[in-house]
C-alpha cells in the first residue's frame, strides 16, 4: 500500500544582523575590492542579507533551523514528540558529527525522530523534501520534518567579488524552508522535476566549497588569520546557464502537471525577484 504526502506547515528563520549593500561596499572597500550598491543591484537583484553571529552562537546553523522547525510544527498543530523523521538540507553544518539534524533533534526534543542530513547545496531541501515523500509513500514515516538551512558567510573568501558579492548574498545565513510533510490520503505532493549535467573536468571546481569540519567560530578565525582559508570559489558560468535551462524546463514541467495558477506564480516571482539577473533568462525559457 502506498500513501500520498502533503506540506501541512512551513516556517523560516534568519539572523538579526542586516548588511545592506552600502555595508558590504564599505567591508570590500577596505581588502581592495571596489564594488557599490548598483553594481550589486544590477547583477544579482540583493539589497541586503543577513549574518549569524558567530561570536554569540556555538551553533548557529542548528540554532536558526530550531527556529523555523518551531514555526512549522506549530502552523501543523504537532509537536516535537509527533515527529517520526528530521532531514536537513545543508552544506555548511555546525560539525560533520553530530549531524545538523541531529543537533536540531535534541534542540525541538524530537525523541522519536531519527535524523540525517543531506548536502545538496542549494537543492538541499528540494532534495529533502523529495526523501520525506518517499518514507510517507512507503508507510515507513507519517510525519517528516524537512529543513533547509545554511550558515555560509564564515566559508567566504572577501577578497573574490565574484563569489562573496553573490553568496554573500540575499539571507545568506538561514533556515528558509522548514516544512512539516504528512501522509495523507487526498491531495499529494507532486513529483520533483529533475535536471542533472555533465560537467567538462576544466568546470568541476567552478563551484566548490573546500575545507575540514571547523566549527563556525573556528572557521571565522582561520579566515581572519589567512591560513587555511575556506572559500566558495566561484560562480561558475556553466553552471548558471544550466540552472536556467532546468528551471524553464521544471516549470513548464510544473504548468502542464498543475495548470497555470496562482501559486506557481508566486514561486516564480519569488525566485526571479531575487535573482534579476536571470530574469531574461526565465522569460526566455
Amino acid at each position: 500500500m502506498t500513501y500520498a504526502a502533503k506540506i501541512t506547515g512551513t516556517g523560516s528563520a534568519f539572523p538579526s544582523t542586516r548588511v545592506t549593500n552600502l555595508d558590504l561596499s564599505e567591508k570590500l572597500a577596505q581588502l581592495g575590492v571596489e564594488t557599490n550598491d548598483q553594481w550589486i543591484r544590477e547583477r544579482t537583484g540583493i539589497v541586503e542579507r543577513r549574518y549569524a553571529d558567530m561570536t554569540k552562537e556555538k551553533m548557529p546553523n542548528a540554532s536558526l533551523a530550531a527556529e523555523a522547525a518551531q514555526k512549522a510544527l506549530e502552523m501543523a498543530g504537532k509537536t516535537a514528540e509527533d515527529l517520526d523523521q528530521i532531514i536537513v538540507g545543508t552544506c555548511s553544518p555546525d560539525t560533520l558529527l553530530p549531524s545538523t539534524a541531529c543537533r536540531l533533534q535534541h534542540k525541538l526534543g524530537a525523541h522519536r525522530a531519527w535524523a540525517m542530513d543531506i548536502n545538496a547545496a542549494c537543492s538541499g531541501f528540494v532534495y529533502g523534501l523529495a526523501t520525506a515523500t518517499q518514507f510517507i509513500s512507503t508507510g515507513q514515516s507519517s510525519t517528516v520534518l524537512v529543513v533547509g538551512s545554511e550558515v555560509l558567510h564564515p566559508f567566504l573568501d572577501w577578497k573574490d567579488r565574484s563569489s562573496c558579492i553573490l553568496f554573500g548574498g540575499n539571507t545568506l545565513d538561514d533556515s528558509r524552508s522548514g516544512a512539516i510533510a504528512e501522509e495523507d490520503a487526498g491531495t499529494a505532493i507532486l513529483p520533483v522535476e529533475k535536471g542533472v549535467k555533465h560537467l567538462r573536468p576544466h568546470h568541476q571546481n567552478g563551484l566548490a566549497l573546500t575545507g575540514g569540519d571547523e566549527l563556525g567560530r573556528r572557521r571565522q578565525a582561520v579566515n581572519k588569520s589567512g591560513a587555511g582559508r575556506i572559500d566558495i570559489h566561484g560562480p561558475c558560468p556553466v553552471c548558471a546557464e544550466f540552472m536556467l535551462q532546468a528551471a524553464g524546463r521544471g516549470w513548464q514541467q510544473g504548468i502542464r502537471r498543475t495548470g497555470p495558477n496562482n501559486d506557481l506564480v508566486k514561486i516564480l516571482s519569488f525566485f526571479a525577484g531575487h535573482l534579476q539577473r536571470f530574469l531574461g533568462g526565465f522569460g526566455s525559457q
